[in-house]
């Protein structure tokens, strides 16, 4: 004979149920609680001021759906070095005094790693653009996508706005992007047209 009545059972069964989630729940959440969310750092100085002066227009899901493409400028791996070498060939005491440097050596000396450029290309494209064109150096690429595929990547709304008889498109904050990406990332072109 069971313990408890027929119509005890699905009151057991329930408090069973719960009792399991409790203990799962207790058992992961300090797991989660450790797990590393991506921090965001922004990409200062792609606000343009003329946009006080426009007014928007109102976004429709047929402006997400537009293609747009973004150059991206990745920083230099040594920009103080590089700094210093252009001093130094404009520097009539210097004895860099009007040298000339191939572009694989400046590449090879002070341009991103190619490491760099993998990273930002990856992240790019795991957002869902493709590449259009890169650059020898590694300091450009420009890549193809959606406005929607764009906001989601630098975490930005691109708005059409009217100034005068001009219409153009723009983002009303900075971009910003994975703290791990952003060091890599001198400016994105495109954002705002």
């Amino acid at each position: 004979m069971d313990r408890f009545p027929a119509t005890l059972a699905p009151l057991i069964a329930h408090i069973r149920r719960m009792m399991m989630s409790t203990i799962f729940a207790a058992a992961v959440l300090p797991l989660t609680a450790q797990t590393p969310v991506a921090q965001a750092a922004t990409l200062p100085g792609h606000v343009v001021r003329s946009l006080a002066d426009a007014t928007p227009i109102p976004h429709t899901l047929q402006m997400d759906k537009e293609q747009i493409t973004l150059t991206v400028v990745l920083n230099l791996s040594d920009s103080a070095g590089a700094g210093a070498l252009e001093q130094d060939m404009a520097d009539p005491d210097s004895a860099s005094f009007r040298r000339t440097i191939s572009q694989s050596e400046f590449t090879a000396r002070f341009g991103p790693s190619q490491d760099a450029w993998n990273t930002v290309l990856a992240y790019l494209q795991q957002n869902g653009f493709r590449l259009s064109l890169d650059s020898p150096n590694r300091r450009t690429m420009s890549v193809i996508g959606t406005r929607a595929q764009a906001q989601q990547a630098f975490h930005v709304t691109i708005d059409d706005y009217q100034l005068g008889t001009r219409t153009f498109h723009a983002v009303a904050t900075d971009p910003s992007v994975p703290s791990t990406i952003a060091p890599l990332i001198s400016s994105v072109f495109g954002l705002t047209n």
